[in-house]
This record gives structure tokens, sequence and C-alpha cells, in this order.
């Protein structure tokens, strides 16, 4: 097992297309060894909507009411269904199995999941791992913050 310090980049507001570029420039330039395991954290300039990559854009998406509400469409270099982001804080990982993360979608977000948890707790914000179900499916890639009482 190989552990590594993870690299840690806050890119800020970005627009669709360039926030999904550097995610699939990361992956890429981790895969040929040549950076880290990366924790990115971004936001997004305007209500977008990222697609798996093997996603039909034609079937799936409704290009007419996206062009009237202003709603970006870009593709994912990841697979997964199409995502909308509105107002919201995104984290992606890059990391690969030589870093013996657990195999399958599932056993591995929540695997990631607890380093976030961890991270989380050191900035003083209480979050769980959200037992929400999407599709009749639990989702461990969705992280809920618990709400202060003031």
């Amino acid at each position: 097992m190989q552990i590594a310090a993870y690299r840690f980049i806050n890119t800020g507001i970005q627009d669709a297309a360039l926030n999904m570029a550097i995610d699939e420039a990361i992956l890429i330039h981790h895969l040929k060894g040549e950076s880290p395991p990366t924790l990115r954290v971004f936001r997004w300039s305007q209500p977008s909507i990222s697609l798996g990559r093997f996603q039909s854009v034609e079937r799936e998406i409704e290009l007419d009411i996206c062009q009237q509400r202003g709603v970006a469409l870009v593709r994912r270099p990841t697979g997964g269904r199409a995502v909308y982001h509105r107002d919201e804080f995104t984290y992606s990982i890059v990391i690969s199995k030589r870093y013996s993360v657990p195999s399958g979608i599932v056993a591995a977000y929540t695997y990631l999941a607890q380093g976030l948890l961890a991270a989380l707790r050191l900035l003083e914000v209480q979050a769980e791992i959200s037992d929400e179900r999407v599709n009749k499916h639990p989702s461990a890639a969705c992280l809920l913050p618990q709400r202060r009482q003031i």
C-alpha cells in the first residue's frame, strides 16, 4: 500500500468548461504519475449540468430549455448520470487504485468520504454521510452538513 499526502487545490468560481478541463488535466497527470492524489474544491459561475462521459445529450437533455434558462452543459471526464450544479460547493478527488482505494463505486465513495468528514471536522463543520437514497441505491457521495443552532 502506497501512502501519500494529498494535494489540495481551491480553484474558486469558474465556468463549467474550465471546471471540467481542470478535472481532466489533474486526472491525466495523475495517471501518468506526474501528480499526487488531489482534492480540488470549486464552484460554478452559472447554473450548469455536468453530463457523465457516456450519456446521450439528445436523449436526456432538453437543450432548448437549458439555453432559454442560461444553463451551461458540460461533459465530465467520468461516468455517471447528469448532475445539476447551482449555488453549490463542489469537490473532486483524483486518486488511483495504487493507493488502495476499495473497488466499486459505493465502497470507494464511502472510503474517500471518511477523509472528507475528517477534514470538515478540522474546520469545525459537523457533517455526516447522507442516508438519502438515489434511485433506490444508497449514495455514499453525498455529505450533509449538520445545521447549527444559533
